[in-house]
């Protein structure tokens, strides 16, 4: 239920702003660069005994465990996104509507030479002990206090 709270508040702000006049691109996704998969399968390993850190596989190896857990569940978050839209639309219209969330690669490059999608300077969320990056989502900010005023920090 998660995707489905999170993309239909996504679809309501992007459908309010085109009605506001604003040519918006809204592009639902799954799993966010791989970085929930690529967690869920860590834990996985620790707790079975596997490694201690993903390094510790290499990896290749460590990627053929990604894409065994792929394999095995990845299916479900797609499946239950087009089962959700068969229920609300009709099986007639289902089809074409999941055509039209796809975009093609060349809509991608329009979108950024109009400036509706842009590259810009932002800070990531790190994780030291996962070295990667983080989504916004996966952060808990608190409030630090120090030398030269409060901050909001990720604990």
């Amino acid at each position: 239920m998660g995707h489905v709270l999170n993309n239909t508040l996504q679809d309501i702000l992007a459908r309010r702003k085109r009605m506001q006049g604003y040519e918006v691109l809204w592009l639902p996704g799954t799993d966010h660069a791989g970085i929930a998969t690529q967690t869920v399968v860590e834990k996985t390993l620790r707790k079975q005994g596997v490694i201690k850190h993903r390094d510790d596989l290499g990896r290749e190896k460590f990627v053929e465990k990604v894409w065994e857990w792929k394999e095995k569940h990845g299916g479900i978050i797609s499946s239950n996104s087009k089962s959700l839209v068969a229920r609300a639309i009709g099986p007639a219209n289902a089809s074409r509507w999941m055509k039209l969330l796809a975009v093609r690669p060349a809509g991608l490059r329009r979108s950024y030479k109009k400036g509706y999608i842009y590259r810009g300077k932002r800070m990531v969320n790190w994780d030291p002990s996962a070295r990667t990056a983080l989504s916004d989502e996966e952060v808990i900010m608190t409030e630090t206090q120090a030398s030269s005023g409060t901050f909001n920090t990720p604990s």
